[in-house]
């Protein structure tokens, strides 16, 4: 087979696999930017393609979500990965084995954390006591319609959204700025404070905030 057909074949395996439900791993775009002996932070940027999807997941155990609007055609995500540990060689393989993923399914994309092919948060909890941070900065095209974010302790700050929001988060304040609350939307946190700015609120049916404190304008 020569190199043209080989090509050729490639780029059609690829499409498929984006197409048809496969996890996209973007962990070669990332770089080191802060070691010590008892932690280590590494910054990834990643984009995605965004004609097929009009609805977005994130699901992330510990770590801030920001979420923002961009012209751009594709979906950035800036991640902070912090892993803190008892000495360099276990903090270091701990961060080598942790993957961004990006799972695309029925006009859905959802961004999920993994340790090796398990669910990191899961992994975690059962194999390592010390603390990994994720730190999520995701801007999206107009596109996006659906917003799902599912957060278990940090703050997550929403700024020139349009769309169906649902925010669970288990400990963390939630932030919204300039955002259009869209059909039946949800705000919600177990503990922390919900501080909400509507630029729009003529294309909701329901707004539902629940959390210890509430300021929304």
């Amino acid at each position: 087979m020569n190199r043209k057909k080989v090509l050729i074949l490639y780029l059609i395996i690829s499409m498929l696999m984006t197409l048809s439900g496969c996890g996209i791993d973007a962990m070669n775009n990332s770089a080191v930017s802060k070691v010590s002996d008892k932690q280590i932070t590494e910054e990834m940027a990643i984009n995605y393609n965004s004609d097929s999807f009009d609805n977005l997941e994130i699901a992330n155990g510990v770590g801030n979500v920001n979420f923002t609007s961009t012209d751009d055609s594709k979906i950035n995500v800036a991640v902070k990965k912090t892993v803190k540990g008892k000495n360099s060689e276990e903090i270091k393989r701990i961060s080598k084995n942790i993957r961004i993923k990006a799972l695309t399914e029925n006009g859905k994309i959802t961004i999920k954390s993994f340790y090796s092919d398990q669910d990191l948060w899961k992994w975690k909890r059962s194999n390592y006591k010390n603390d990994i941070i994720l730190d999520f900065a995701i801007s999206v095209p107009s596109r996006i319609r659906n917003f799902s974010i599912n957060l278990g302790v940090g703050d997550v700050n929403i700024k020139n959204i349009s769309g169906q929001i649902l925010v669970d988060a288990g400990v963390g304040d939630i932030k919204g700025n300039n955002i259009i609350a869209e059909t039946s939307s949800i705000f919600n946190t177990g503990t922390g404070q919900i501080d909400l700015n509507f630029s729009d609120l003529s294309k909701s049916d329901l707004i539902k905030i629940h959390t210890g404190r509430c300021l929304s304008r």
